[in-house]
């Protein structure tokens, strides 16, 4: 089995931690936005949800980026 190295450790962290988190947006907002679409007032639902996702997965990101 070949050795990774450091850079190759780090990438594959990274990535290992940023398919983790899309993960668990995805099984977060997709009850969200079933229920949303459900609703004939879910718009504002649907609004929130989709930009509290947009904003979560920014600071995650940037968390992420920060110290990876």
């Amino acid at each position: 089995m070949k050795e990774m190295t450091k850079a190759q450790a780090s990438a594959f962290t990274r990535n290992f931690v940023l398919a983790i988190v899309g993960i668990v947006i995805a099984v977060q907002l997709i009850p969200t936005l079933l229920y949303a679409v459900g609703n004939v007032t879910g718009v504002a639902l649907l609004s929130a949800s989709l930009v509290g996702t947009i904003v979560g997965a920014g600071i995650v990101l940037f968390i992420v980026e920060a110290f990876m």
